[in-house]
């Protein structure tokens, strides 16, 4: 399964890697497979749709991966205080880096 993420987060025990990946990857990524989106703020969610070329639904789930399942995962460059939600026009402003995260056992 193929799972997009807002934040790097081991969903369960297991063995993990973790490495950039381009735009230009990840776009070719997403429109090859199904994926699951567990992006949970709707401005990210946005954003990550116009990136990529496809449309990422808001969606607090939980989810767990299982061995084999990768994330890919927007990933800001800073923390944000607690509580606090970015506008559409700062989450285009902000650094960011995508990378993709494979649960290996």
């Amino acid at each position: 399964m193929l799972y997009l993420l807002n934040s790097a987060v081991l969903t369960a025990f297991g063995n993990y890697g973790w490495e950039s990946i381009s735009v230009a990857d990840a776009e070719k990524l997403i429109q090859s497979q199904t994926f699951i989106s567990a992006v949970g703020h709707q401005n990210t969610a946005d954003r990550l749709s116009k990136l990529l070329g496809v449309q990422v639904p808001c969606s607090r789930q939980h989810i767990v991966m299982s061995p084999g399942d990768k994330a890919l995962v927007f990933r800001p460059h800073r923390r944000l205080e607690q509580t606090r939600e970015l506008t559409s026009d700062e989450t285009a402003q902000q650094a960011w880096e995508l990378g993709l995260l494979t649960r290996i056992n």
